[in-house]
């Protein structure tokens, strides 16, 4: 503290004045209010650490605590909207039970033996009615928008725990109406990928109905309606009293993951132009799968890559899925990725109802082999199981797959493809083969002659063109090249068309655009697409899958040509003189002629009206289509079910 006074002259001086004392008391007195403070906090909180300076290692130890004791409050509330599922669930499936027992109850009314054809149409009426309900009760059971009984729901996790790894998984199966039950499902395709006619009838053997499902007629036009998609609808219009539902499933996967490429200009989805895109392997960009996905409205295509890097298009309405200029760059060709898919068929109840093809005839089996004795004509595609002998002079029309290797020995003729074909790994041209342009080759191939081109002409790294050759204007340099005009650099695209003056060795694949010239001499490596006709001057052995386009000439050469098994021909072929025994099915389509004494082994699918040559033994159920003629003297084994009133030895049995 200080005090002023004044001294003798009058002047005011100040004098200081301590008190250590105080200052000590002070000193702890604040020391005591900052301890009392800790102790009122610790004491209102209940903590012994309210700080980190009280204990930094306690600190620690209560941040984990609180985080893990935060975890378990959360893991209680994703515990409780798992109940909440649950409860959901549980609530669905009391509705859906008490469902089922009123079809049960119809069911058991069903089978009173009284009851006439009429009312058994009544109680299958209000069957399918609730199997309708049912649907509709699964499709509303939902969580947060989620469905729970559709067969979605599958491998669902719950946290319940606050570390990683304390889940629990839930998996519900569907109980939709097409998925419980006494029920029969199959799947119906087309056999001929060209398309055509369906018409189907619907038999209830129990009465001897039948209804006629509207014909339709498939082909790719981009329209659902003319697809699995229209099938499944004009099935789907007599389900209500048939029973069977029916469900279009058209999608395709690329055997291969994708490779990095380029399509062609003219790529294109359902006749949609998506145009030259510029692919990573695998996609892993998405430059493929945008540029398709963004013109699905206009083409109905979904395409999307799989975690292999397959490729995978899928068609969400029921329309065909047709690719076209896609070069057979990326991994797949276009054949490959066009398909009308399948129609899924679903029977459900112990109805005595069948769904089949009335333009077509029935898969049959016998044993021994059935023998023909005169010229068999297929009016759909057939299958010969292995073993079957083709007859001498028999004719395959274009189309055909092989089971086996087909040598030049077994074929009578050259061979031309009116579209294109794929032949496997091990086949062999002879010399003289006609490759037209837009082939893609599966072995290496050197030019005797120059070849000019008229379409896109991709060369695999590898590649080595002559000087003289010509690259036409537009064409992407992937490669340096030195022309008659100079060395230009890669990485540009040609104003004009140039001259090579010295060979160029392809180090990077390269599309050379229509108007190039491919000289002699020329070198072109395995999967290349050549742009223009090429003409074998000697043999070439595939060591990969070659795509042949239509217009290609397959020439008949005894000891040299070998088309192998798995190859698909789309081109007539004639066979040699001698019968030809298979060791693998042989796929042939509409239009084939099977000479006499051709033999159809086991399993053997028959595609047109066949004359036995000898008595044969059926080894399994045969359903006879109508017209068909059976033989006097004929047995018919027990248990077999009439529709014909028949004539015995024994007397007349009458249909039914």
């Amino acid at each position: 503290m200080f005090c002023p006074f004044f001294d003798q002259g009058g002047a005011m001086a100040i004098r200081l004045h301590t008190n250590p004392t105080g200052l000590i008391a002070r000193q702890n007195f604040s020391g005591n209010l900052f301890t009392l403070s800790d102790s009122v906090r610790r004491l209102s909180s209940g903590l012994r650490v309210t700080a980190t300076a009280d204990d930094p290692a306690s600190t620690t130890i209560v941040s984990q605590l609180n985080a893990h004791a935060s975890g378990l409050g959360q893991a209680v509330k994703n515990a409780n909207d798992g109940i909440a599922a649950m409860q959901v669930v549980d609530a669905s499936l009391a509705e859906a039970m008490a469902i089922l027992l009123v079809i049960r109850t119809k069911a058991q009314s069903a089978s009173l033996s009284g009851l006439t054809a009429a009312h058994h149409s009544s109680l299958h009426n209000d069957m399918y009615k609730l199997l309708n309900e049912l649907d509709q009760l699964v499709g509303a059971a939902t969580f947060n928008d989620i469905p729970l009984l559709t067969g979605s729901f599958a491998n669902k996790l719950f946290q319940i725990g606050s570390i990683p790894g304390e889940v629990v998984s839930v998996s519900l199966p569907s109980v939709s109406s097409n998925r419980i039950g006494q029920m029969r499902t199959g799947e119906m395709m087309l056999k001929s990928v060209r398309g055509g006619q369906v018409n189907l009838r619907l038999d209830n053997q129990a009465n001897d109905a039948s209804v006629v499902v509207n014909s339709v007629t498939l082909s790719y036009s981009n329209d659902p309606s003319q697809g699995m998609g229209g099938v499944a609808d004009a099935i789907n219009a007599h389900a209500e009293t048939t029973g069977i539902k029916a469900s279009a499933e058209v999608a395709v996967e690329s055997e291969s993951p994708l490779v990095a490429g380029s399509t062609l200009g003219e790529f294109a989805i359902n006749g949609i132009r998506i145009g030259a895109v510029s692919v990573a392997a695998g996609d892993l960009d998405g430059r493929l799968t945008h540029a398709i996905n963004a013109k699905t409205v206009s083409h109905g295509i979904t395409a999307e890559v799989s975690a292999t890097g397959t490729f995978i298009l899928s068609s969400g309405d029921g329309r065909p899925i047709k690719v076209s200029g896609s070069g057979g760059l990326l991994g797949f060709s276009d054949a490959e990725m066009t398909t009308f898919g399948y129609a899924r068929i679903l029977q459900y109840g112990p109805y005595n109802l069948s769904l089949t093809d009335s333009s077509v005839g029935l898969a049959v089996a016998f044993s021994p082999s059935m023998r023909v004795a005169a010229p068999l004509i297929t009016t759909i595609d057939s299958t010969l199981a292995s073993d079957s002998v083709v007859g001498g002079a028999s004719t395959l029309a274009a189309g055909w797959v092989a089971g086996q290797d087909i040598r030049g020995a077994d074929l009578n003729g050259d061979i031309t493809t009116t579209d294109d074909s794929t032949l496997t790994v091990g086949s062999v041209l002879a010399s003289g083969t006609i490759l037209a342009a837009s082939s893609v080759l599966g072995g290496g191939l050197t030019l005797n002659v120059a070849a000019s081109t008229s379409t896109e002409t991709v060369l695999r790294k590898g590649t080595v063109l002559t000087s003289g050759s010509v690259i036409a204007k537009d064409s992407y340099l992937t490669n340096a090249i030195v022309t008659t005009g100079g060395p230009l650099d890669a990485g540009q695209v040609l104003s004009t068309p140039v001259t090579l003056a010295d060979p160029l060795v392809v180090v990077r694949d390269i599309l050379l655009q229509g108007g190039s010239v491919l000289g002699a001499g020329s070198q072109l490596a395995n999967a290349s697409l050549i742009g223009g006709e090429v003409i074998l001057d000697a043999a070439m052995t595939l060591s990969k899958e070659m795509l042949l386009a239509g217009g290609s000439v397959i020439r008949d050469r005894d000891g040299v040509t070998v088309l192998a098994a798995g190859s698909k021909i789309a081109g007539q072929a004639l066979f040699a003189g001698s019968d030809l025994v298979m060791t693998g099915p042989l796929l042939v389509n509409a239009g084939s002629i099977l000479a006499a004494n051709s033999e159809l082994a086991l399993g053997s699918t028959i595609g047109g009206n066949a004359v036995l040559a000898g008595g044969h033994t059926t080894s399994d159920a045969l359903n006879l289509a109508a017209g068909s003629v059976i033989a006097a003297g004929s047995t018919i084994k027990s248990g077999a079910m009439l529709t014909n009133d028949l004539m015995t030895t024994t007397g007349v049995y009458q249909s039914g």
